[in-house]
């Protein structure tokens, strides 16, 4: 913050009331962008690809931080989401520093913090999934596919090709 005191005077003597003004300056983003899940730091993942690296069965609930500098908090955004390259312009963005993830929901964690003065910064987390519902067979039908008939006795005199598919979150 910075104070300029200012007045005006002519090669007579004369001077003009003193006036001040305050200019208020911030350069720098947010700094310490911090997500935590069920109390735990998430990891900030910079790879282009979602490193899944956080898994659980029932809701979770999270919060979000920064540290805004001189100008102080504007907002904290949160996204939930499986793409990358998510930007400040991108839609979708939630305004709140808590959230909830639900059941059959995954994804990376977004965080766009942006300070009074118009600095933003982003943060994308590791990858979390929430899946209560267990593997099945793909598309709904077995895990195991034998590729080999057995003879009429319901054996096999050769290799058999056995392949294994599943479908789940």
């Amino acid at each position: 913050i910075y104070e300029l005191e200012y007045w005006i005077s002519d090669t007579a003597g004369n001077e003009s009331e003193h006036a001040v003004y305050t200019y208020k300056i911030d350069t720098h983003e947010p700094q310490n962008l911090e997500i935590c899940l069920e109390g735990s730091k998430m990891k900030e993942d910079i790879s282009p690809t979602i490193q899944y690296d956080r898994f659980y069965q029932s809701a979770v609930s999270g919060s979000a931080r920064a540290d805004f500098g001189v100008s102080g908090k504007s907002y904290i955004k949160l996204m939930l989401t499986d793409e990358t390259g998510i930007s400040a312009n991108s839609n979708g963005w939630k305004e709140s520093d808590e959230f909830v993830i639900n059941p059959c929901e995954r994804g990376c964690i977004y965080m766009l913090a942006e300070d009074m003065a118009g600095n933003q910064a982003i943060l994308k987390t590791q990858g979390i999934v929430v899946d209560n519902q267990a593997p099945v067979g793909e598309y709904g039908g077995k895990f195991i596919h034998i590729q080999t008939e057995a003879n009429e006795n319901n054996f096999y005199k050769d290799d058999v090709k056995v392949s294994l598919s599943a479908d789940d979150l």
